[in-house]
């Protein structure tokens, strides 16, 4: 349970509170299980402090200090943390459905089976973060950075992923169905059997990703760049190829049944056991 006497002063507001931290430097910081629903607390302090399980539901904190916090199982719905500082943060089953997250640093925060349904996480730092299961539907992350992360078994259909950077990140067997992925940078990512059906990858970058299993079936991907990627096995079926660069592309086994090919750059692509868009088998 929370510290009574921090639990008074983190009420009185942000600058109450951060005032008495100076003076406080060494203390430990224990709000676990504290009731903030609606406070206004931007720009507040609480490096490394223990929120587990707190209620936050729609409090602001934007550009608070929040390096190193525990939120575990923490309900942060509808809560306003943009530009807050959080890198290190435990959020692990934490809710952070509608929360407001655009210019957060969350640099290899845990975020395992957190819920950030329809959150607003754009030009955000999520770099090596681990979103193993969580739950991002409908969310935006416009333009944020998500190399190095792990979004293993993660729920991301329907979600805005233009313009974001997943260079090296694991998305095995994640759900991105239906997502818009415009221009989005895939360089080096793992996708093993993700599924990505009707999602919208046009001018994406995926050279050199692993989409074995994959399945693209009814995906837009429009003037994608897909070389030397490994797409073997992967389901294609219906899928608009249109202008794609897949020189050097490992398609054996893939599913290219109904694929529109118009324009594509097939260069020293493995057709090996490959269904073709007329249906035959290369050999």
């Amino acid at each position: 349970m929370a510290d009574k006497a921090q639990e008074d002063m983190i009420i009185k507001g942000s600058s109450h509170w951060n005032n008495w931290r100076k003076s406080h430097p060494m203390t430990l910081i224990d709000l676990s299980g504290i009731d903030l629903t609606r406070a206004f607390l931007d720009e507040v302090d609480l490096n490394k402090a223990n929120l587990a399980n707190s209620i936050l539901n729609w409090a602001v904190l934007s550009k608070a200090i929040l390096i190193g916090c525990n939120f575990k199982s923490a309900q942060l719905n509808g809560a306003n943390l943009s530009e807050a500082l959080a890198s290190g943060c435990n959020f692990t089953n934490a809710n952070l459905s509608t929360a407001i997250l655009s210019g957060i640093n969350l640099r290899g925060a845990m975020l395992k089976d957190a819920n950030l349904g329809f959150a607003y996480v754009s030009t955000a730092d999520l770099s090596g973060a681990n979103f193993t299961s969580a739950n991002l539907r409908s969310a935006s992350f416009h333009k944020s950075n998500l190399s190095l992360a792990n979004l293993f078994q993660a729920i991301l259909a329907e979600t805005d992923l233009t313009d974001t950077n997943f260079s090296e990140a694991n998305l095995d067997s994640a759900n991105l169905s239906e997502a818009d992925l415009g221009n989005a940078n895939f360089r080096w990512a793992t996708l093993r059997d993700a599924n990505l059906r009707g999602a919208n990858l046009t001018g994406a970058n995926f050279s050199l990703a692993n989409l074995v299993g994959a399945n693209l079936s009814q995906a837009v991907l429009n003037g994608i760049n897909l070389t030397n990627c490994n797409l073997t096995n992967a389901k294609l079926t219906s899928a608009d190829l249109t202008n794609a660069n897949l020189l050097g592309a490992n398609l054996a086994g893939a599913n290219l049944t109904a694929v529109n090919l118009t324009g594509a750059n097939t260069t020293n692509v493995d057709l090996t056991r490959t269904i073709m868009p007329d249906g035959s088998i290369h050999v």
